[in-house]
């Protein structure tokens, strides 16, 4: 006799089994899908463009300067983004960084005016704040490890790692030179299970505040702050005001720019007591 043993199973077990089986595909093709995230850039507002940016005005300034913040030049964007995505995300964020940037420094209330501009204008204004921008960010599935509530077992677990570089160079329009040239980093990790995407964040408002904070401190180095009536200096000694110079137009206009080269003035205080005396010199 054969000891041979075999087993031949029913139609109703062969249906659970495939039902079993059918239900265990779904569920690992649902956590394998859910694990797998990339990256995608995709537009979901445009920011203002800077030609329709307010500006930020401030009645008693602790600084009397207007700052100008031009577009930022976005370079590198290192992602797993399509070609496409990148230079969409190229033109979007050199215009948005400018735009927070502007509207962060504008919010404190120090300098007496904070415009935009798409490039930079120091004829327009005391100050002028550029830039340039680098991105990373990588998005996927690392290996296996034990959360509470996810797997005795363990299961994957999704990553996310992005790291923006950020350089601010401000230069003052009167002399030319560079108030602040600074590169600040702003990184973010972030490990979640499978159930749950990953944050990404950036841009963060702390981070353009930090930022912000310098662009002032480099800015009252180089213009001293005056009081709330705009009549004394940061030492509380009473400022002289200065007026139009006397005498015929030619030696006034020589005054003025005496008054300039000696740090007397500011351009735009310039540009308006020069435009005054050529109204009266043309209106005689």
């Amino acid at each position: 006799m054969s000891n041979f043993r075999g087993s031949v199973s029913s139609p109703f077990q062969s249906q659970r089994q495939r039902r079993v089986a059918a239900s265990t595909a779904l569920l690992l093709a649902a956590l394998i899908q859910s694990g797998c995230y990339r990256a995608h850039f995709a537009v979901q507002s445009a920011p203002v463009p800077a030609e329709q940016a307010a500006s930020f005005k401030t009645a008693s300034p602790e600084v009397p300067a207007v700052v100008q913040v031009a577009n930022f030049a976005v370079g590198a964007v290192d992602t797993q983004y399509t070609e496409e995505e990148k230079e969409s995300f190229r033109k979007h964020f050199a215009v948005a960084i400018a735009n927070l940037l502007q509207e962060t420094l504008g919010r404190k209330q120090i300098f007496s005016n904070v415009t935009r501009s798409v490039t930079p204008m120091p004829a327009q204004a005391e100050f002028v704040v550029s830039g340039s921008y680098d991105f990373f960010e990588r998005l996927g599935t690392g290996g296996r490890e034990w959360i509470p509530f996810y797997g005795t077992f363990g299961g994957k677990i999704n990553e996310a790692w992005v790291k923006g570089t950020i350089t601010v160079v401000v230069t003052d329009s009167r002399s030319g030179t560079e108030l602040l040239r600074k590169t600040y980093v702003e990184e973010h990790r972030d490990r979640t299970s499978v159930y749950q995407k990953p944050f990404v964040g950036y841009l963060q408002a702390d981070f353009l505040s930090n930022i912000a904070s310098e662009i002032i401190a480099a800015g009252k180095a180089a213009r001293p702050s005056t009081g709330a009536a705009g009549n004394e200096t940061g030492n509380g000694k009473v400022k002289t005001p200065i007026g139009l110079p006397l005498g015929s137009t030619a030696e006034r206009l020589k005054k003025l720019d005496a008054l300039q080269t000696e740090g007397l003035l500011s351009s735009q205080e310039y540009q308006q007591r020069r435009s005054r005396i050529l109204d009266e010199a043309i209106g005689q």
